[in-house]
C-alpha cells in the first residue's frame, strides 16, 4: 500500500506542455499566485514528470504549490494527518497544509498548497555532508526514531512483510526499466546474478520496518536551531531496517561531480557515517545494525548502476562524470558484496 512512484514509469507521466496547462487550471481554481518553479520530480527521464513544485503566495501567505501528476496509493495529506496525530517530537514537524485537492482520474492530477519553509536544508553543503552536518543529522535521526515512529499508518501488504521479497520486486522493476532505456550494459548485467545470490542468503534476517523512505539531507529543512521540517512525506512506508540510514549516502555520492574524489575518499566518508551512527545509544545496542546497514547500501549501489547515474542532471562534462561515478559505484558494489556475502 505504500506509495511506489517507479511503478508508474510506463504510464500517467505528463509532458511539460500538459503540466503548464494543469498549472493554469490549478492557479485559477485555488487562487495560488506563482512566483517561480522550484522543483520538478522526474522519473528516470527528463520528459517524464511525476510532480512539479512552485513557490508563490496564497491568500496573502508565502506558500508552496505541489502539483501531483501521479496517482498515489495513499494520499499525501492523509499521511501528514496520521503523522501529526502521533508525532511526539517537539523538534520535528511537517509543513502546514493550507489547501489540497486529491488526485483524481478525471483530472489526472491533484495538488497541495502548504506553508513556505525557507530553503535551509540540513545538508546545506552538497553533495557530501560536512562533519557538523553529520552530527546534526544523527541528532535528528535519533529523535526521529524515538519520537516519530510509534505506529504504522497502515498494514503492510504481502510483499512488504519480507525484506527479501520486497527488495527482489523493486530490483526486478529497475532491471526492466534499465533494459527499456538501453542503460543496462553487459558489465552491470553481469552483477545481477551475484546480487540476487547474496540477498537470497542474507536478506531474510533483516526485518521490515515503518519509516520515512526518502531521508536525503535536503529533504530535511532546518529553519531554526533544533527544528527540523520533514519534506517528501508521500514516501512514508515499509522498508528493510536501516534503509533510512543509508538513503542519504546514496543520494549524496551519486551527486558527486568532482572527478578527483576517489573511491578511498568515499569509503572513508561512509565509514565516518557508520561511526557516527554507532554512537547513537539504541544503534550501539542493536546487533543487526552492521549487517543491515551494509545490505541496504549494497542495494543502493546496484540501483545507481542500473538507473540513477545515467538519469540525473549533469550541467557540464556529462560523459566524464558518468564514467567516474560508474567506476566509483562498481567498486562500491565489489566492496559491499564482500562485506555482506557469505
Amino acid at each position: 500500500m505504500s506509495n511506489d512512484i517507479t511503478k508508474h514509469y510506463y504510464a500517467y507521466l505528463k509532458t511539460q506542455r500538459e503540466v503548464d496547462a494543469i498549472l493554469g487550471s490549478v492557479t485559477k481554481e485555488s487562487g495560488f499566485m506563482v512566483s517561480q518553479r522550484i522543483f520538478q520530480g522526474r522519473i528516470y527521464d527528463l520528459d517524464k514528470l511525476g510532480s512539479s513544485i512552485y513557490s508563490g503566495t496564497w491568500r496573502g501567505n508565502s506558500a508552496v504549490l505541489k502539483v501531483q501528476l501521479l496517482p498515489l496509493d495513499v494520499d499525501e495529506v492523509a499521511i501528514n494527518k496520521g503523522f501529526i496525530a502521533q508525532n511526539s517530537s517537539a523538534n520535528i514537524r511537517l509543513a502546514t497544509i493550507y489547501d489540497h485537492h486529491s488526485w483524481s482520474s478525471d483530472r489526472g492530477y491533484g495538488y497541495i498548497i502548504q506553508e513556505y519553509i525557507p530553503p535551509q536544508p540540513l545538508f546545506s553543503q552538497r553533495p557530501l555532508a560536512t562533519d557538523g552536518q553529520r552530527i546534526d543529522f544523527c541528532k535528528f535521526y535519533s529523535e526521529y526514531k524515538e519520537h516519530c515512529l510509534h505506529q504504522p499508518l497502515w498494514k503492510s501488504q504481502e510483499h512488504e512483510q519480507s525484506s527479501l521479497q520486497y527488495t527482489k520486486l523493486r530490483v526486478q522493476r529497475w532491471i526492466e526499466i534499465s533494459k527499456s532505456k538501453g542503460d543496462l550494459t553487459p558489465h552491470v548485467e553481469a552483477l545481477i546474478p551475484r546480487y540476487f545470490s547474496i540477498i537470497e542468503e542474507q536478506l531474510d534476517s533483516i526485518p521490515m520496518e515503518w519509516m520515512h523512505g526518502h531521508l536525503a539531507g535536503w529533504d530535511i529543512l532546518k529553519p531554526d536551531d533544533d527544528i527540523y521540517v520533514l519534506m517528501s512525506n508521500l514516501y512514508w512506508g515499509y522498508r528493510p531496517a536501516y534503509y533510512d540510514a543509508t538513503f542519504h549516502l546514496w543520494a549524496s555520492i551519486k551527486e558527486v561531480r568532482d572527478t578527483s574524489v576517489s573511491l578511498n575518499h568515499i569509503l572513508i566518508y561512509i565509514e565516518d557515517w557508520k561511526k557516527a551512527y554507532r554512537a547513537i545509544p539504541y544503534i550501539k545496542q542493536d546487533p543487526i545494525f552492521e549487517k543491515a546497514f551494509d545490505l541496504m547500501f549494497f542495494e543502493r549501489t546496484l540501483t545507481a548502476l542500473l538507473l540513477d547515474i545515467h538519469n540525473q542532471d549533469y550541467h557540464t562534462d556529462r560523459e566524464e562524470s558518468i564514467a567516474h561515478l560508474m567506476d566509483i559505484f562498481f567498486s562500491l558494489f565489489e566492496v559491499f558484496s564482500k562485506k555482506v556475502g557469505s
